[in-house]
């Protein structure tokens, strides 16, 4: 167990307080969310779920009456609506996500961490749209999720959710693309969303569609065609510290909690604890003594 590492998290947390918001179906109650709740979720300062239904056991709301995605729009808002009318003023940041969405809040917050939530900021995949008269419009694809700060939360729900001079009226809409437009209607852009070097934080596709240096139709259209910005091929498109994987379905929950937090690899270090002017050759000496001494005592002989 890394002690250290807890009371870091533990203090992310305190600092940086991440309401989690799905949207779901009462029909994933047990493909997705039980395995969402059994490993990530934890790391949310408090969730809950937009749903047809409402579910203590979750929990979950019902947002809206009909569950087919074409009305994700309608079930967003009232879930917004609720969040912001019950606690609206108890937490910092604000993020929506779908219900096969991993999500590696340390690396969340670490975004989030110089940032003030009394300003304005709405931050994930950068998304574009090819029909749109208006070239500057961008806007966060929904499944692997959008994050807004405290002001930008409390402006969409107060001044635009509602208002037909800046957001749609009607229950039909994909939310992530009518959120967005509500957001530029507002003038609050769209955040880049990628790391330093440009690369993938929010994962809008499979992981294994993404890493592969093979063509598929989903890293094609999502990572191209539908992307703000280009990306490098497979492994290279990926940040060091990636934030959020959509496409995560039931047991792949498990699998992406053990790599990240669980797994490790034999002298390799985290590169935010690197010292940057180091001596290559004695740290590697004294890694290679820590192999030495595991060795004789990790594997069972």
């Amino acid at each position: 167990m890394d002690v250290v590492f807890n009371k870091v998290a533990g203090e992310l947390n305190n600092k940086i307080k991440i309401f989690c918001i799905f949207l779901t179906t009462p029909k994933n109650r047990i493909i997705r969310i039980r395995h969402q709740k059994n490993t990530w979720v934890k790391r949310c300062n408090a969730y809950i779920y937009a749903s047809g239904a409402e579910d203590n056991t979750i929990p979950s709301i019902k947002a809206y009456k009909d569950d087919h995605y074409r009305f994700s729009y309608a079930k967003m808002t009232n879930g917004f609506r609720y969040v912001y009318k019950h606690y609206g003023d108890k937490y910092d940041w604000f993020l929506k996500i779908d219900c096969d969405t991993y999500v590696v809040m340390e690396n969340l917050r670490m975004s989030l961490y110089n940032r003030n939530p009394e300003k304005h900021y709405y931050s994930g995949f950068q998304f574009n749209l090819p029909t749109s008269k208006d070239k500057t419009f961008k806007y966060h694809h929904g499944g692997s999720g959008y994050v807004m700060s405290k002001k930008t939360f409390a402006t969409l729900v107060t001044k635009g959710l509602g208002n037909k001079d800046h957001c749609r009226i009607k229950d039909n809409g994909y939310e992530d693309l009518e959120i967005g437009i509500c957001l530029h209607s507002l003038k609050i852009k769209a955040a880049d969303g990628r790391d330093k070097d440009g690369k993938i934080a929010w994962l809008p596709i499979y992981l294994e569609k993404a890493l592969t240096p093979y063509n598929n139709y989903e890293k094609h259209y999502y990572l191209h065609v539908r992307s703000v910005h280009k990306y490098e091929n497979g492994l290279e498109s990926l940040s060091q510290y990636p934030i959020a994987f959509h496409r995560v379905k039931g047991d792949s929950m498990y699998l992406l909690e053990y790599l990240l937090y669980r797994a490790n690899v034999a002298g390799l270090r985290n590169p935010m604890l690197i010292p940057e002017h180091e001596n290559a050759v004695e740290e590697s000496e004294s890694v290679l003594q820590q192999i030495s001494h595991y060795s004789d005592h990790f594997y069972k002989h």
